[in-house]
């Protein structure tokens, strides 16, 4: 008496493809199967390495601001929660640090973090990039002097993951590389999932978990396909935001922004009464005036803006509290 036994079919084998005596065709055969094949294949062997560099630094990216937070704790950490030292006099301990530079914007310290005195300074590469001093609240001390960028408030550590992320720190040619990889991102995530969901259809198995009984090559490969379909939304969503990290698509994206008012709204630091008369509200700071910034992150001072003094600002700060707003 002779015994057999069946084994699970492999959606991955050489026969997949061929229907079986009867068996209706699904219809996901023939010249657009084997485009997708092509397609998924060389894709993933020419695209993979750049999009496994883009996870691993957005992977670090993403948990750039927990790290800057403990590389930077003497900086960014007052030694008490006390206000013991008002804003204006902070303001003015850190002009004197940098006397030759104009100032650009404060973020004012509170709930035991320092106050941040932003500088233009021409001498950084962008006009993104500011001065940076950080004076405790508590006793007056400057704890730090560095460089910021942007409207996140990165600090040199989160610029530098930032930069290896958007162009590898190549210049604009290394942005090349994240246009391919967010470009080519969708293609191939959907590739795979028209093999895998027509191959699952026609071996009557789910195409949300493996097939049990699979080894080695089959068994790999049926992971990597059920992996790739739960992840598929999270893919299509990091392609789309990943294109406005590059250099052409991202510039679309800016352009469509602009065009439907969907900017960063800023608000005007000078009256209608010193407005029609061409007057600053106060005195400019240094004498020359400060420098637009990346997405609008410079504040009072900034280019065609009223300029204004340590006094001043320490009178914005108390309305801006009495009337209950808060630190962003």
């Amino acid at each position: 008496m002779t015994t057999t036994t069946e084994h699970p079919r492999d959606p991955y084998s050489p026969t997949a493809d061929v229907p079986t005596a009867g068996a209706r065709d699904p219809g996901v055969g023939g010249p657009l199967r084997q485009l997708m094949l092509r397609l998924h294949f060389y894709v993933g062997l020419l695209v993979g390495p750049f999009l496994l560099i883009a996870a691993v630094s957005g992977f670090f990216y993403a948990l750039a601001p927990t790290i800057e937070r403990a590389v930077y704790a003497d900086q960014l950490t007052a030694t008490s929660s006390a206000q013991n030292v008002p804003l204006a006099d902070q303001i003015t301990t850190a002009r004197a640090f940098h006397p030759d530079l104009a100032v650009a914007r404060i973020v004012a310290g509170s709930d035991g973090s320092t106050t941040r005195v932003l500088f233009s300074d021409d001498s950084l590469p962008s006009e993104s990039h500011s001065r940076v001093v950080f004076v405790d609240p508590s006793d007056g001390a400057i704890r730090g002097d560095t460089v910021q960028y942007g409207s996140g408030q990165a600090l040199p550590l989160r610029t530098w993951l930032s930069g290896l992320h958007r162009s590898l720190h190549l210049g604009e040619v290394g942005r090349l590389y994240s246009e391919l990889a967010a470009s080519w991102l969708a293609p191939l995530a959907l590739a795979g999932l028209y093999l895998w969901w027509g191959r699952t259809r026609r071996a009557g198995t789910s195409p949300f978990r493996s097939a049990p009984g699979l080894e080695g090559r089959a068994r790999l490969r049926s992971r990597h396909a059920v992996l790739g379909t739960w992840a598929l939304v999270g893919m299509l969503v990091l392609s789309a935001t990943g294109l406005t990290w590059s250099a052409y698509a991202g510039q679309r994206v800016a352009d469509l922004r602009a065009a439907l008012d969907w900017t960063t709204p800023t608000l005007s630091a000078t009256s209608p009464e010193s407005s029609s008369a061409g007057t600053p509200l106060a005195e400019p700071a240094n004498g020359h005036h400060d420098h637009g910034s990346h997405a609008g992150s410079r504040g009072v001072g900034s280019e065609g803006a009223a300029a204004w003094t340590p006094d001043g600002a320490q009178v914005a700060l108390a309305g801006a509290r009495s009337a209950g707003l808060t630190d962003p």
